[in-house]
């Protein structure tokens, strides 16, 4: 739940690999009721996903311009087998948010 910083030239870049630490033990291969599982973990990954990204905001200079930005989206099939990396809508399409730290004036 650690966002870590890595150094690339001359900007910083921030890695949050939470939510597919979360779905990794419902991807194993023979875990029963993947899909059910996944489904119902949704809500907890998305909560602490924003405790965690709210927790390194909060650590962030005023007017500090943060994007958050997916890598790739992962799905789930009817068996519950999660995948990622693959070419289906849920695991190319991924989500891209802005945000301006602190108040503005």
């Amino acid at each position: 739940e650690t966002v870590r910083r890595l150094r690339v030239g001359s900007r910083d870049v921030y890695k949050l690999d939470l939510a597919r630490a979360m779905l990794a033990p419902l991807a194993e291969p023979g875990a029963s009721e993947g899909a059910a599982r996944a489904v119902q973990a949704l809500e907890d990954i998305a909560s602490r996903v924003a405790d965690a990204l709210l927790r390194h905001l909060a650590t962030l200079p005023p007017r500090t311009l943060v994007l958050v930005v997916g890598d790739h989206g992962f799905s789930v099939d009817r068996k519950g087998c999660i995948t990622d990396g693959g070419a289906s809508p849920e695991e190319v399409l991924v989500p891209c948010l802005a945000y301006l730290v602190a108040d503005l004036h």
